[in-house]
C-alpha cells in the first residue's frame, strides 16, 4: 500500500509512504522522510493536512524517547526492521505490533505481536474453500 499524505498549505504536494498496514495511519504521530530525498527534504518541519508532522528520519528515535512512546506499530521492509526495533527498545519501547516481514524476538520484557498477513490470507482462503465444499 502507498498512502499519499497531502501537505498542509501546499496544494498538490504529497508525502507518499509505503506500508503493509494502511489502517495504522490513523494513529500516526509522525511521518519520517530521508533528508537526502529531493522530493521531500523541503517538507521537513511541515505538517500533513491531518496535523501529522513531517520529520527527518534521523530524529524519530529521539522523538520516541522524548515522548515516552511505549507501543509501536512497525510496518517496515524486512531489512531494517530488526535494527530499528532494537534502537526503539533502547529508547523505552515496550511493545511492538509488528507487520514487518520478519519475526521480532526480544527478551520477555518486550511484548511482540508478529502479524503475518500472507498466513491470515491463506487461512481465510482455506476457510472459504472448506465452506464451499460443505455446501456441495
Amino acid at each position: 500500500w502507498h498512502i499519499k499524505y497531502p501537505v498542509k498549505g501546499e496544494e498538490g504536494r504529497f508525502v507518499i509512504v509505503a506500508t503493509t498496514r494502511p489502517e495504522t495511519m490513523f494513529g500516526d504521530v509522525a511521518v519520517a522522510v530521508n533528508p537526502e530525498d529531493d522530493r521531500y527534504k523541503d517538507l521537513i518541519g511541515k505538517k500533513t493536512v491531518n496535523g501529522t508532522e513531517i520529520r527527518d528520519i534521523s530524529t524519530i528515535i529521539d522523538y520516541v524517547k522524548n515522548e515516552n512512546i511505549e507501543i509501536v506499530a512497525l510496518a517496515l521492509p524486512k531489512g531494517p526492521a530488526t535494527d530499528i526495533a532494537g534502537k526503539l527498545v533502547e529508547c523505552g519501547v515496550k511493545a511492538f505490533w509488528n507487520f514487518a516481514h520478519t519475526d521480532l524476538g526480544f527478551s520477555d520484557d518486550i511484548i511482540v505481536e508478529n502479524v503475518h498477513l500472507s498466513e491470515s490470507l491463506m487461512k481465510l482462503t482455506y476457510r472459504i474453500s472448506e465452506k464451499a465444499n460443505k455446501n456441495k
